[in-house]
Formats: structure tokens, sequence, C-alpha cells
């Protein structure tokens, strides 16, 4: 912030292209945008999870005399060690240094930094933050950062730096490696303190609650290990306690014979019922795809007036992250012609295989009527280590389709094309029941109440207006 209390955000941020990419440092630029807690690419995150400590380096424009710096952290927040200014001599000036004010539990928050005005005396364009991250698990994700001026005013970012990002990895639509192994089973063979390991041993590390084969790379003087992942590329080395550990004089072996189990699946067998009618505005197959971080996909469609039952969706798919499958489901959603839900349902992730290869695969829905225009939606939060693409055919004449998630406001693609999903319709819903193969959906679980921390990014509509007003951790 300013002498007369402006917040001015980052608007700008070094990278290698024009457009903002997924997890770089140019998401830190500007006011918040990333709508909750989570894995989303509106955030800048590091190469690696808990790899190194990092460092995100802003610049404000024009320079100002901050009393204060608040750090929007949307994804395991608490890693927050020191900042520092820069001062007319290039040279940095320490203005804090402790425990971040945000608690790694609370999903995401806003910390709020004071400033040390007999420290601080010039103004201020380059703002350093330092991140413990091997301290606090996963990625250490930040959406903004404002500097609050005299006034009380929050200014934001113009560029970003950092010293390292996951957008160096390549798109987040990239196509996965497909011969990356899969987790295996664990020995329960606990690494003690005193065991001898010694680098290029082979044994178990566990990783977000998986075991993993992994070689010894090296071990440090505090007891630590560094390990690589059989099969997995060297960015993903870590530095992990022993309790992490386990011995498997086989991992190695087990990890080889799990690369190609995702492709030795043959994809089931699907008969319609005769009577049922399929609503599609899309060929049948298509080279394009596309995955959304943060949202989610829709489709519009208008069913005959004597086929009023939805009874399965179809879609053109496929998943990509790591081979073994995430223990949770994406949803599939009935709205009305508002838009406004009429059914949730969810099916496992594990339904879609991780093959590489784009194909139809039918979801089985309890049969619900339909009002005469309705609309088919997706939600499959993607990031980085899971996700599913869907199929886009760009060769329709007129879009049916919408980008968005239930709750949130749906608009329309900006180009000509359709999501790759079909409606399948019936008269008689015990016909139905002639639907073979496939994957069944379930209704989903409505969530329970969460109590309401108090602790939320600024709206869009807030951003560079006014001071934000959500609670901050000090």
């Amino acid at each position: 912030a300013d002498e007369k209390g402006k917040t001015h955000w980052a608007i700008k941020a070094e990278a290698s292209s024009t457009y903002a990419r997924g997890w770089g440092p140019e998401q830190a630029t500007g006011a918040p945008d990333t709508p909750r807690a989570g894995d989303i690419p509106t955030a800048w995150a590091s190469l690696t999870p808990d790899g190194q400590a990092e460092w995100l380096l802003l610049e404000y424009e024009p320079p100002i005399k901050p009393k204060a710096i608040h750090v929007y952290e949307t994804f395991n927040p608490g890693a927050l060690s020191k900042v520092t200014f820069f001062g007319p001599d290039r040279n940095e000036v320490e203005v804090w240094k402790g425990k971040d004010p945000s608690d790694p539990g609370i999903g995401m928050g806003v910390s709020n930094i004071p400033v040390d005005q007999a420290k601080v005396t010039f103004p201020v364009r380059r703002v350093k933050l330092y991140l413990d991250s091997p301290r606090i698990r996963g990625w250490n994700e930040i959406d903004a950062v404002g500097l609050v001026d005299q006034s009380g005013k929050l200014h934001w970012a113009t560029k970003a730096e950092a010293s390292s990002t996951y957008a160096a990895r390549g798109s987040q639509d990239a196509e996965p490696a497909l011969d990356r192994p899969a987790s295996i089973p664990s020995t329960g063979k606990a690494l003690k303190p005193n065991d001898t390991i010694r680098p290029g041993d082979v044994l178990q590390a566990e990783w977000q609650e998986q075991w993993w084969a992994a070689r010894v790379v090296a071990v440090q003087p505090d007891g630590r290990v560094k390990v690589h992942y059989i099969g997995w590329e060297d960015s993903w080395d870590e530095v992990v306690p022993r309790s992490r550990l386990q011995h498997d004089g086989d991992a190695a072996a087990k990890a080889r014979a799990s690369k190609s189990a995702a492709s030795r699946s043959t994809p089931p067998e699907v008969k319609i019922p005769k009577r049922a009618v399929t609503l599609s505005h899309v060929a049948d197959s298509s080279t394009d795809k596309r995955s959304l971080g943060g949202s989610g996909h829709a489709v519009r469609f208008e069913r005959p007036d004597d086929k009023k039952h939805v009874f399965a969706v179809q879609i053109y798919a496929s998943r990509y992250g790591y081979p073994q499958a995430p223990n949770e489901d994406f949803h599939v959603y009935l709205l009305d012609q508002e838009m406004k839900v009429i059914k949730d349902y969810v099916c496992p992730y594990g339904a879609i295989e991780r093959t590489g290869q784009m194909r139809w695969y039918t979801l089985k829905l309890p049969p619900t009527e339909a009002p005469r225009q309705f609309h088919v939606a997706l939600s499959f939060n993607p990031h980085r280590t899971k996700g599913i693409y869907l199929g886009v055919d760009k060769g329709v004449e007129q879009s049916h389709s919408y980008v968005g998630v239930p709750g949130d406001a749906f608009e329309p693609v900006g180009e000509a094309y359709d999501w790759m999903v079909r409606a399948l319709l019936t008269a008689d819903p015990d016909s139905a029941k002639e639907l073979t193969g496939g994957v069944a959906a379930a209704p989903a679980t409505p969530p329970k109440p969460e109590p309401n921390n108090g602790i939320h990014a600024a709206s869009q509509s807030d951003q560079g207006q006014k001071e934000d007003t959500a609670p901050l951790a000090d």
C-alpha cells in the first residue's frame, strides 16, 4: 500500500508467453481470482511440492510506501517464512520473519504481515516472499499479494517471478507420460531410525497416502532421505523423513509391472434399448479435447414430446494424471432450462480409463424426467495430478455448449464448438433396465454444512477498488 493507503496489485508477470499459464508466477499478479481453496491453476505453484525452499518476487507500479502486506494463500497455506523489500540501492531489507499467520489446516487464508515503518522509509517497488515449502506438505499456492498503503487501500503486483513454477512442466492439458508406474501395495515394513540405507537402495516411499517405488539418492546429515521415484521425472525427487519409507527390495519390479496395466483393459460392450433416443450435436470421434481447471462443462438439449426420461449420459473422454485413479467421484448434473439443478449424480473417477485414448463412456443414471429444454453438466475438479479430458467437436455449425459449474454463472463457449456429450432418453422408465454395460452413477450425497472460518478471498467486484474486507490471519 502507498502513503495514502491505496493497495496496488500486480497486473503483469514475467512469462514465456502472452497469456497466463496455469500455476505460473503471473497468476500471483493482479487481484485474487481463485474462487475456492484447492489445487487450482489460477494461483502460482512451484515446480515440486516439497523439493526445496521457494521464493516469489513481485513488482508494483507505481512504487508505494506500504504499512502491511496481504498474502492470499489458496492451497496448503502456512509455508510463508520471510518477507523482504528491495531498497533504492537494490539491496534486500528484511521486514518480517517468523511463522506464517495462516494455519495449514484452514484450506485457504489471507496472511496479514505488518510492515515496520522504521525499517521502510522508501517507496517499495519489489517485494520478495520466502516459503519453507518442505515444512508444509504439498504445493503451497499463492493467488495474489497486496500491499496496503497508508490510507488502507490495496495495491496488486504488476509483475512476478519465482524460484520455480509448475507451469514449466508444460500446459495443464499436456498428455501425461503413459509409462509412469502406478503406486504399489504397502509392505508394512517400516524403515527404522537405525536401519542402514545407502544411495542406490530401492524401497517404498509414501506420497499422497499411497506407496511408490523409489531409489535412494542421498542420506542427509539429519537422517532425512532424498529419493527418486522410479519411472518418474527427476523434478519429482524430494527429501523425506524416514517415517515415509518402507523396506521393499522388489519395489522396482512391482513398478515395472504396473506400467502396462492401464492398456490391458477392453472397453465393455454397451447395448442401448431399442425404444430409446439419443440426443447429440456432435460427431462420433474427435482429436480435440480440453480439461477445465476450476470450471466445468455443460451442453443444452431439447427433448422430443414422447421421450421424457433421461436414463444415461455418454461422454467422449479420457483420464490423465497419476496412473492410479483418485479415490473420488466426478459429478453429472441434470439442469433445467435456467441451468438450475434437477438432479446431481456422481461417478467414480476410476470409471474413466487412463490409456491416452479418447472413447465414449456410458454413464447410467436413474431415469429422471427432464423438461423440454434441459442441460447436462459435468464437473471433474481437475488439477495437476488428476483430471478428465472431454472431447471437443469443432465441426458444428452452432454451439450448444457452456463453461461453468452449478452455483456459479454459466457462460457460452467463445467459439463454434460443442462438448462431446450425448443424452439418452426413453418414454418408459422401465425400459432403461434394458441398457447393458456402462457405468452406474449414484445420487450425490448433499454435503454437510461446514462452520464458517471467516477466511475468504476478495471477490472480483472488489478487486482494485477498495481494501479487502476479508478477515485476516494476524
